[in-house]
């Protein structure tokens, strides 16, 4: 068996890491988003993934004068619309926008919702040329006189209002975007590439820094959090993880006085992670980045089977059935995650299922069979006493107790997980600010179709079809342009006894005539311009659009529109966290009931299942409370832990549970506790939500459940 071993092993690694070089590490956050997902959640990740919102880069340049400043935003401006990596560049230079509003006046009679078959009768005329003489005889008369004669019944000034929702309206120095006090340029970046493609957002905000040079500038918005957050987690995992290999190796020299053996310890590890990673890429045609570095993380248990192997010179046959029933108890614990209705939990499960059963055939089948193994002296069990079970249940019931009474046991929401700094977060509320971009909560999809103006009459709103009708509307509206002939005959009618001649109106006779008779707008009609990529982020393929709903709207009337999805997004995404957070607390739970089962299966005997689950649940009901004391309330990083906690800390009930030999186990399993302790430890100083909450749980969890497994031993027989 061992011969065949070492024939198959080196073909599995290979093909192992052929599968790591050519599959992608996906950071598609729509792996969190259950299979059964409601319309809302879909719209959410969707956006998440997507929407222009999440996209947005707020830029600002400060440290100088204002009129310093406006130069320095026209020029960064000009730099960054001429680079492909960005979609739009918005900073209130009018030479940016010329293309919009190209769009907007030659097309002002498709897009103006005053356009109907009585809007150029006589008498609608009459009042419109009313109007205008009114504006020729105020103070901006002379600057008026050009707007008159090609647009006399006001349709621009009609469409600039629904233009203009939702848009930026910050204060301006030489018409680049200013902050209120004057002391910051402004701008609104779009990046082409999508929100969850962090590489090509660093590579964005790489390049608004260095095209900004030697300016100082500050980018903000949700990719400089997420990219920042992943340089942190780098910085973390690099600098922590040196921090304890370099713990581990101590600790591991000294143990085995022998660094082969320090070596072949990596093999099982190495082994488990390049199968468990295969194994998902395979399964599922991708790997995520978030299980790829939880699976790491939960199959470092993987490094105790190599210990308890070199360590266990005198007892390697005996050792094996109850490391093989560890083991098991661990696969088991995460079987049920197989069966999630996230891809990202099943993911997790197959990976941590695969690395764990490696690193064991590694341990038996390939280092086993090298018959080494350190030289060193066993120690002595301690005697716990009698009293010690009474503590370790006193210990539980209060920290189960504790758990019980805290107002929130488990905090769902996606403010608790985020690695943002208060501070951060604060600046980007104040760019934000200066900037006036209207907030909104509530999403409405709607059919495209929807008469919006109507369904949401006294709302503040952003429809796409604002900025492109329907064909079948601009159809109405062209239809109800007139000829030239009639529209002169009356026009002329129209301006009787008014101080104006009808050659002054030549463009605006033009004008109507060529939207009578030329092509109605499509989207590619917008391609090139800012509206365009507004219109893009807001329809949707299949034929729906998005309509953000601005201020703080009734959400019963909007829930109330018939054919309409209402997207709340501060509750849909909490609700999808609460969903994911349930899930895996009851995966958990299952898999702790087929635990039970197996234990039960293996021992054959409710005092020794006992003497296993009770170390395990004091210790987990400990570190959660303790965790909690610290975090302040748990979260699904937790949770991981706690099942980490169970599948480590069962192999040290499980062995010592053993009526025999314990003392030659004892010293591997203080030296594989050490391991754990100082690997887990570590990320517990993280500044990082994920691994702080994952490091200090195992950490505690660990080292408490080694502790009551000792207490709560039973004696040698004699």
């Amino acid at each position: 068996m061992s011969r065949l071993a070492y024939l198959i092993w080196p073909l599995l690694v290979a093909g192992s890491l052929w599968l790591v070089v050519h599959v992608a590490i996906s950071t598609d956050m729509r792996a969190f988003l259950p299979r059964r997902a409601s319309p809302a959640q879909q719209v959410l990740v969707e956006q998440m993934r997507s929407g222009a919102v999440a996209r947005l880069l707020v830029v600002a340049i400060d440290g100088a004068d204002a009129a310093v400043l406006a130069q320095q935003s026209r020029q960064l401006g000009e730099k960054l619309r001429a680079d492909p990596a960005f979609a739009q560049v918005q900073n209130g230079d009018a030479a940016a926008t010329a293309r919009d509003r190209e769009l907007i006046w030659t097309n002002r009679y498709l897009l103006s919702p005053a356009i109907d078959a009585a809007h150029f009768d006589v008498p609608a005329l009459r009042a419109s040329l009313e109007k205008s003489l009114a504006l020729l005889a105020g103070s901006g008369g002379m600057a008026a006189r050009s707007l008159v004669t090609s647009d006399p019944t006001g349709e621009m000034t009609r469409l600039l209002p629904l233009l203009l929702r939702g848009t930026a309206r910050p204060a301006s120095e030489d018409g680049i975007w200013i902050s209120p006090d004057r002391k910051r340029a402004l701008l609104l970046v779009e990046t082409n590439a999508e929100a969850t493609d962090l590489d090509a957002q660093e590579r964005a905000i790489s390049a608004i820094q260095r095209l900004a040079a030697p300016a100082n500038v500050t980018v903000s918005g949700p990719g400089q959090f997420a990219v920042e957050a992943r340089r942190q987690m780098k910085h973390d995992v690099g600098l922590l993880s040196t921090v304890a290999i370099v713990g581990i190796t101590i600790v591991l020299l000294v143990a085995y006085r022998d660094p082969r053996l320090l070596l072949l310890s990596l093999l099982p590890v190495a082994s488990g992670v390049l199968f468990g990673f295969a194994a998902v890429a395979l399964g599922f045609g991708t790997v995520h980045g978030i299980t790829l570095g939880f699976g790491v993380t939960l199959i470092g248990e993987a490094v105790d089977y190599a210990i308890y192997l070199f360590l266990q010179s005198g007892a390697r046959k005996s050792i094996w059935p109850t490391l093989l029933l560890g083991a098991a108890t661990s696969v088991v614990g995460f079987a049920a995650m197989l069966f999630s209705d996230f891809d990202g939990l099943a993911q997790l499960g197959l990976f941590t299922i695969v690395g764990l059963c490696t690193a064991v055939a590694v341990t038996r089948f390939i280092l086993r069979p090298l018959n080494i193994h350190a030289t060193a002296r066993p120690l002595q069990l301690p005697n716990s006493g009698r009293a010690a079970p009474v503590l370790v249940g006193l210990f539980a019931l209060a920290s189960l107790a504790f758990l019980l009474t805290r107002p929130v046991l488990f905090d769902a929401s996606l403010h608790s997980m985020s690695p943002v700094p208060p501070a951060v977060e604060q600046l980007d509320r104040q760019l934000r600010a200066d900037l006036g971009t209207p907030e909104f909560r509530y999403l409405l999809v709607l059919p495209v179709d929807t008469d919006v103006e109507t369904v949401l009459a006294g709302l503040s709103f952003d429809a796409p079809n604002n900025l492109l009708p329907s064909q079948e509307v601009q159809r109405r509206r062209q239809a109800a342009l007139p000829e030239s002939a009639t529209l002169r005959a009356r026009f002329d009618e129209a301006r009787r006894d008014l101080p104006f001649r009808g050659d002054q109106f030549e463009p605006f006779f033009a004008a109507v005539e060529a939207t009578r008779t030329g092509p109605l707008l499509n989207l590619a009609s917008f391609d090139g311009s800012a509206l365009g990529l507004r219109l893009r982020t807001m329809l949707r393929g299949d034929g729906s659009m998005l309509v953000p709903v601005y201020g703080n709207p009734d959400p019963a009337r909007l829930r109330a529109i018939d054919n309409s999805v209402l997207v709340d997004l501060r509750q849909e995404s909490d609700a999808l966290l609460g969903r994911y957070l349930h899930e895996a607390i009851q995966l958990a739970l299952i898999g702790g009931v087929g635990i039970l089962v197996l234990l039960a299966i293996a021992l054959r005997s409710a005092t020794r299942v006992a003497c296993v689950v009770a170390p395990l649940c004091a210790a987990s009901f400990a570190s959660a409370a303790i965790s909690h004391a610290l975090a302040g309330a748990l979260s699904v990083f937790h949770l991981f832990g706690l099942l980490l906690v169970v599948a480590v800390g069962s192999n040290y009930a499980l062995f010592l549970e053993q009526p025999t030999e314990r003392d030659r186990l004892f010293r591997s399993l203080i030296v594989a506790n050490l391991c754990t302790v100082i690997g887990f430890g570590v990320l517990s100083i993280s500044s990082t939500p994920v691994l702080r909450g994952l490091g200090s749980t195992v950490a505690i969890g660990t080292a408490l459940s080694l502790v009551f497994a000792l207490l709560l031993a039973r004696k040698e027989e004699a």
